[in-house]
């Protein structure tokens, strides 16, 4: 597996564990480096082993994000982890 390690970030709020979160994708870890390995490592980090997850290319409707910028930051797009 390729390293991810700090290529993505929480870019959404949320206010309890169970949440679901918008994750940034950043420098090399783009849609095409979105193995399964690596999905599991991001929902492991952020402690959302069980949820679904799905890729979007620009900042979701219907979530806050942690501050402005998040919308426009990450041009590698966006998963949301759900259940």
């Amino acid at each position: 597996m390729s390293q991810i390690d700090g290529r993505f970030s929480i870019c959404s709020k949320y206010y309890a564990p169970d949440d679901p979160v918008v994750v940034g994708l950043c420098g090399s870890l783009t849609k095409e480096a979105l193995t399964d390995e690596a999905v599991a490592k991001i929902k492991l980090f952020y402690n959302r082993v069980c949820f679904e997850h799905l890729y979007v290319e620009k900042f979701p409707e219907g979530f806050e994000p942690s501050y402005q910028a998040a919308r426009t930051n990450f041009p590698n797009g966006y998963l949301i982890l759900q259940l």
